[in-house]
Order: C-alpha cells, then sequence, then structure tokens
C-alpha cells in the first residue's frame, strides 16, 4: 500500500494511502483487494448522473474464483490524502461485471477489470414506473421517484434539491426505468429562482444526489483556483512549500467556438413554428441570443468583465433560418397552473442556453491535477492560463480569454500502483466548462 512521501513536514502532490478496498462477495466473504491492485478508476459526471469505476486486478492465486461475479457483489473503497484526513475518497458501489480478462502463458498469473457503478443506478435499471403524480412541483415528483425507487433504503443517501421547480403540473410516468423518468422529469423543470432557467440536471456526489440548475450552481463561491506549472515551488529553498491542490499538471482545450456548428444548433438564433390544434393557431416565433443575452445567468458575470460573449459577431442573431423547430402544441398540455414552458420564447431560449450550459457548445477544458477528493461536480473553479504573447507586467501573463471561471463536469480520480519502473501516484482529471470567455472581446 503507498505511503504518502513527507519531506521535513512538506506533502507531495500525487501522494495517497488506500485505507479500505474490500469486495464483499454474495456469501458474505470479505476479501482485501489492495495487495493485487494495479490501478483503479472512479468518475462521477454530470452527464452520466451516476458514479461509474474500474478496478484492475493482477494475482496469480485465483482470486477471481472466490468470488464468481453474478450480481450481488458490492466494493468498498477509502483512500486518504495525507493532510486531507478529515476529506476522504468513499465509495461503496455495485460490482456490474468481470471483463477484459488476460491470461499468461502458462496460466499462473492473470489481469482483469473489476467494473461497479452506484447502487441506486444499478437498483434503477431493475424496475420501471408505471404512476401518476396530480398537481405536484416536478422537483416534488423527482423526489419521490428518488425515495421509491432508487435510493438504498432508511440509510441510503439523500437527494438535495438545490433550486425547488415552480408550477404544480400532472404528469403520467409511462413505463420508464427511474433514472429515465428523472431525465424526462428534468427537461420539464422550470425554476422557482431564476428566470427562464435552463434544464435541471440531476447527478451523483460522493455525499449524495443533486437536483439543481447551471444557474444555481453558478451562484456558489469559487471552489478552488488553478494555474498550470508548480505553484507550489518556493523561489528560495526550490521545495515544495505551498499548496499542491492549486497546480494543474496538465491542460487540454477540447473545444472552443464553433460559430458555423453553434449555428446550427440554433445557439445564437433559431425559428420556431408552432401550430395548437385546440387553440386552432399558428405562430412564428424567432430568437436572438445578443437580444436575450442579458436576461440570463452567465458563469462569468462580473468577472473580470461583465459576462463577455462568446462572440462579437452580432449578425450570428440575425440567422433566424438555420435551425428551425415545427411543433405540435397546447398552451396547457404540460401542467396545471403554469403554461411559461411552453411558451415559445421559452422554448426558444432554453435550446440555446441549454446547449450552452450542457456545454456541448462553449468552451471546454480537460485537466488533470493533483490527487484531491474535496472536488465535486458542479463546482465552480477558477483556471488561469499562460499567454503565449511576452508580456512586461506580470498580471497580463494569463491567456486573456481563456482565463476563466468554470463549472466541473465531469470528475475522475485516478489511482496506479508503484511497481517495477512506475510511481505510486494519485491524480484527478476533470472536465471544465464555461458558457463565457474571461474577458469580453
Amino acid at each position: 500500500m503507498p505511503e504518502a512521501e513527507h519531506i521535513e513536514g512538506i506533502i507531495t502532490g500525487g501522494t495517497y494511502d488506500i485505507h479500505t478496498l474490500n469486495l464483499y462477495t454474495s456469501d458474505g466473504t470479505v476479501i482485501d483487494l489492495r495487495g493485487i491492485l494495479v490501478s483503479m478508476q472512479i468518475t462521477y459526471s454530470m452527464h452520466l448522473q451516476g458514479v461509474y469505476g474500474t478496478i484492475t486486478i493482477s494475482e496469480s492465486l485465483g482470486a477471481d474464483q472466490q468470488f464468481g461475479i453474478h450480481g450481488n457483489e458490492f466494493i468498498e473503497i477509502s483512500v486518504v490524502v495525507p493532510s486531507l484526513e478529515d476529506s476522504p475518497l468513499n465509495v461503496f458501489a455495485a460490482i456490474s461485471t468481470l471483463c477484459n480478462r488476460t491470461i499468461a502463458p502458462g496460466g499462473r498469473q492473470q489481469l482483469y477489470e473489476l467494473q461497479f457503478l452506484s447502487l441506486e443506478l444499478y437498483r434503477s435499471k431493475q424496475q420501471r414506473i408505471r404512476r401518476t403524480y396530480k398537481n405536484m412541483l416536478i422537483s416534488d415528483m423527482v423526489q419521490s421517484v428518488f425515495d421509491s425507487y432508487m435510493k438504498n433504503g432508511e440509510e441510503g443517501r439523500p437527494l438535495e434539491v438545490l433550486d425547488e421547480s415552480a408550477g404544480s403540473h400532472s404528469v403520467i410516468v409511462p413505463n420508464l426505468f427511474p433514472y429515465d423518468t428523472v431525465n424526462w422529469l428534468t427537461t420539464k423543470c422550470e425554476s422557482s429562482r431564476h428566470t427562464n432557467s435552463s434544464n435541471y440536471y440531476f447527478f451523483e456526489r460522493p455525499s449524495g444526489y443533486i437536483l439543481t440548475t447551471m444557474e444555481e450552481l453558478y451562484t456558489y463561491p469559487i471552489a478552488q483556483f488553478y494555474i498550470l506549472g508548480a505553484v507550489n515551488i518556493d523561489p528560495i529553498t526550490s521545495r515544495n512549500v505551498a499548496d499542491v491542490y492549486r497546480s494543474l499538471r496538465a491542460v487540454r482545450v477540447v473545444r472552443e467556438v464553433d460559430s458555423y456548428q453553434d449555428s446550427m444548433n440554433g445557439i445564437y438564433a433559431s425559428t420556431r413554428m408552432s401550430y395548437d390544434p385546440v387553440l386552432r393557431n399558428s405562430k412564428i416565433t424567432t430568437f436572438d441570443y445578443f437580444e436575450s443575452y442579458e436576461d440570463f445567468e452567465h458563469l462569468n458575470s462580473g468577472y473580470p468583465n461583465d459576462r463577455p460573449m462568446l462572440s462579437n459577431n452580432r449578425d450570428l442573431g440575425k440567422l433566424n433560418e438555420t435551425c428551425i423547430y415545427l411543433s405540435n402544441k397546447h398552451y396547457c398540455s404540460w401542467g396545471t397552473q403554469s403554461d411559461s414552458l411552453s411558451s415559445d420564447e421559452n422554448a426558444l431560449s432554453r435550446n440555446s442556453y441549454g446547449y450552452q450550459y450542457g456545454l456541448e457548445s462553449g468552451i471546454r477544458l480537460e485537466v488533470e491535477a493533483n490527487g484531491d477528493p474535496r472536488r465535486v461536480v458542479g463546482e465552480v473553479v477558477n483556471v488561469s492560463l499562460p499567454s503565449a504573447m511576452p508580456v512586461s507586467d506580470e498580471k497580463e501573463s494569463s491567456h486573456k480569454y481563456l482565463s476563466a471561471n468554470y463549472i466541473i463536469l465531469s470528475v475522475t480520480h485516478n489511482i496506479t500502483v508503484g511497481g517495477v519502473g512506475k510511481d505510486s501516484m494519485y491524480t484527478t482529471s476533470m472536465e471544465l466548462g464555461s458558457d463565457t470567455f474571461g474577458n469580453a472581446f
């Protein structure tokens, strides 16, 4: 088991201690896997919703024959980072399969993976919902689905609703899995706090589940400030003395603004042609991103300039025919008291900002930091990336546009065990997204 490297009280990045790695078999046997572990990955994602992970095992004792995988095995993980003992990485999940087995010549040595996923997700895919909800908040419907079909008993982790929905609605759930039901309901949710909000998001954190909007997540303070490079080196002693968790080990920009693709998706402008067979009227509504921009929350609002747009080409807002929606609708088809979600104007703006907040458009980074179990999906972090331009003022050394606030879309904890020619290492990889630049053009 890797031990943390301590140098005169200084903790180096990437060190970790695995306190627990227990496999619970179907007959109640507990097997400690720490001695045969090669690597481990644990992923939380806003889009995957539940936790997913893999444990790679290398052994020559036939350990797999002690726990034939047949659907009632569980994994318990606890990883502690020195200096962060109060924030361990704890996971208790269901084993779904044993896969990718490689057997060495002679058959004595084998390498394979154990894949696991959330208990709630595992339970969700084993049942379907056929029921009616009448005159309820959609956030209350999600809470009911979670408690009745997903939560693992009275001691299971909770669902926290950060942004309660608005308006009473009636819904018939048409034989869907619980997770699919929640996904369907989130597309119909309207925020009680944020006007014309984007769709809701339902995702898992180590402490439990979250139901909220991106706009609500944007209101929380910055959880961490990151900079690319070794910010933790004392210039006098050249020793690692600062916060090792601020330093990014690697950054890859995976998406920047694509005005052509964004126009095709209706980000900047679109048209909605709707017909109501009940009221017997039709309507054509157009959307202009630039005209409605100030009415919505944005991630970099006020930092360092006020809400810097993704583009300064306002002509894109006039290209309404690049994306046309045809819809057959009735104003009260969804709900008994609120019909605002059915309005053509809101439907178009939710499409535009749904793409941005979901980060199908906008800016996305993939970053790698020293292992940090504190980072969770939905947090806001600030990233400072270097500029390639020669500058005389150190304050201008950051990239003008890419240095900005980002929201964490996914977190992957990567743990590798040292061996011949290898170092033990714990890193945290994150997918970050933003709907705005750090500075206006």
